[in-house]
């Protein structure tokens, strides 16, 4: 590997940022250092080193479910 680097950058939320940073911290490594184990094992897998899904259909009909039973809900209440 060359010992040349180059600048990567990405715009993040502030909180999320801090919130991250703090793990990094727990586990004795820099943002910059997550970032190359990032890199490196996209890489190496040829794929990201997490898994990425949509919700689950049944899940995603029963949340709708449940936001509108509780929408009905506030509905009956804000009539009384």
């Amino acid at each position: 590997m060359s010992s040349i680097t180059v600048k990567a950058q990405a715009r993040i939320d502030p909180e999320l940022k801090e919130q991250a940073e703090e793990v990094f911290r727990e586990l004795g490594i820099k943002p910059a250092e997550a970032i190359r184990l990032l890199y490196k094992q996209a890489v190496l897998h040829r794929k990201l080193p997490f898994e990425i899904s949509l919700p689950d259909e049944e899940f995603d009909q029963h949340a709708k479910q449940a936001i509108s039973d509780h929408a009905e809900t506030l509905e009956g209440l804000s009539q009384r």
